[in-house]
C-alpha cells in the first residue's frame, strides 16, 4: 500500500460515515424517500471499484430469464457516454449510449436496454413504455432510491486479499462499502473468471448457502458480422490482443489457459475511447509482428468497430471474444427471481 493512500484515510472515515448516514435516511424514509417498483427489480453490482464480472452475470441471468418467457429490461448508468439523460439503447453507438449497455444489447437483442443516471426516473419511464416481468440494475448496490427485490453482489479473489487496499474503502482502499456489507445480500457470487482456483471452503462457512460459485467459459470468436473464427485457425495465426478494462489480467488468463498465442498484449485504461490515432497504432503493432488478428473484448469492439475499413485495408482483421459465466446451482437463483414475480 503505498504512503499516499495512507494519507486518504481520513477520507475514508469520512466516506463510511457519509454513506451508513445516507443508507439509514433512505432506509426510515428521512429526508430521502425509496422507490417501490410494480415490477421486480434485481440489481447486480460489488461493493469493489473495479471489474468482478458484472456485466457477464447480468447477461446470463437476462438470458436465462428470457429462456423462462419473462419480458426483461436492462437499466445502466451509461458510464462516460457523451449524453445524457434517459435513452434506450436502439443502436451500438457506444460514444451515444456507453459501451456496456451496447454490449449488452448487442449480445441479447430479446431484452430491452437503457441508460438514465437517475434510477428512479429511468424505471418510471422504462415502466410507461413496455410492460415487462423484470428490471435489471445494471450495478447500483450502493444506489438506495429504489426499492431492490434481489440484490446480487459479485466478488472475487481481490475480497479474499489481505492486501490492506482490498480492505479499506474509497479512497484510501478500494472498496465502495465495508466487506462485511456481503452478507446483507440475497446472492453473492463469487467469480472466478479464468482462474483455476479452488472453492474456499472458508467463506462458504462464512457466508453460507447465499454464495455461489461462478467462472468463465469461451464460447468462440466473432468478427463484426457475428460468423465465428475458429480457434484453430486463430492458434495458427499470430495474434495481437489488447482491451481496456478494469482487469486486463483475467483477460490475459483466457488465452493462457486455452493456449491461445500472441505476439503482444497491450493494455489500456478501462472504458478507454478509442480514436483514429489509437487504430492506426494498434495496425503499426500488427505490422510489426505481422499479425493476421486483433483480438479484444466484446466491450471494446462496438468502440472500434468504427475503425473497421481501416484495419481490413492494413490486413488485419479484427475479431472479439464471447465468454459465458456459469453459475453453481443457476437454477434456484433463477426460481428464486420468479418467486419474486408470483409474490408482487
Amino acid at each position: 500500500m503505498s504512503y499516499l493512500r495512507l494519507l486518504l484515510i481520513p477520507f475514508t472515515v469520512i466516506y463510511y460515515l457519509l454513506i451508513n448516514l445516507k443508507r439509514f435516511l433512505y432506509e426510515r424514509g428521512i429526508i430521502f424517500k425509496q422507490y417501490f417498483s410494480p415490477v421486480p427489480v434485481v440489481c447486480i453490482g460489488n461493493i469493489r471499484v473495479g471489474g468482478t464480472g458484472k456485466s457477464q452475470v447480468i447477461i446470463s441471468v437476462a438470458e436465462k430469464l428470457l429462456e423462462k418467457g419473462q419480458k426483461v429490461a436492462v437499466l445502466s448508468r451509461g458510464y462516460k457516454r457523451k449524453t445524457k439523460g434517459f435513452s434506450e439503447v436502439s443502436s451500438f453507438d457506444s460514444e451515444k449510449f456507453g459501451d456496456e449497455p451496447v454490449m449488452i444489447k448487442k449480445l441479447i437483442p430479446d431484452a430491452y436496454v437503457f441508460v438514465s443516471e437517475n434510477r428512479v426516473k429511468g424505471i418510471k419511464q422504462i415502466l410507461s413504455k413496455y410492460k415487462l416481468d423484470f428490471i435489471l440494475l445494471d450495478d447500483g448496490l450502493q444506489n438506495y432510491s429504489v426499492k431492490k427485490d434481489y440484490e446480487i453482489c459479485l466478488i472475487d479473489k481481490t475480497y479474499c486479499s489481505k492486501n490492506l487496499v482490498e480492505r479499506l474503502l474509497i479512497p484510501a482502499g478500494n472498496l465502495r462499502e465495508p466487506r462485511s456489507q456481503v452478507y446483507n445480500f440475497d446472492c453473492i457470487i463469487f467469480n472466478n473468471k479464468f482462474d483455476d482456483t479452488t472453492k474456499t471452503l472458508d467463506l462458504r462457512e462464512k457466508i453460507g448457502e447465499k454464495l455461489y460459485w461462478a467462472e468463465y467459459r469461451l464460447k468462440g470468436f466473432f468478427n463484426e458480422l457475428g460468423n465465428e473464427v475458429l480457434l484453430d485457425q486463430i492458434k495458427e495465426s499470430k495474434n495481437l490482443v489488447f482491451c481496456g478494462i478494469a482487469q486486463p489480467e483475467s483477460f490475459k488468463k483466457l488465452f493462457l489457459k486455452y493456449q491461445i498465442p500472441f505476439e503482444n498484449f497491450i493494455f489500456y485504461p478501462d472504458h478507454k475511447k478509442y480514436n483514429l490515432e489509437d487504430s492506426k497504432r494498434l495496425i503499426k503493432f500488427a505490422e510489426k509482428f505481422d499479425c493476421k488478428f486483433l483480438i479484444t473484448t466484446n466491450k471494446d469492439f462496438v468502440k472500434i468497430q468504427k475503425f473497421i475499413n481501416e484495419f481490413k485495408r492494413a490486413g488485419v482483421l479484427p475479431i472479439f471474444v464471447k465468454i459465458t459465466a456459469i453459475l453453481e446451482n443457476y437454477d434456484k437463483i433463477i426460481n428464486d427471481m420468479l418467486c419474486l414475480k408470483r409474490k408482487s
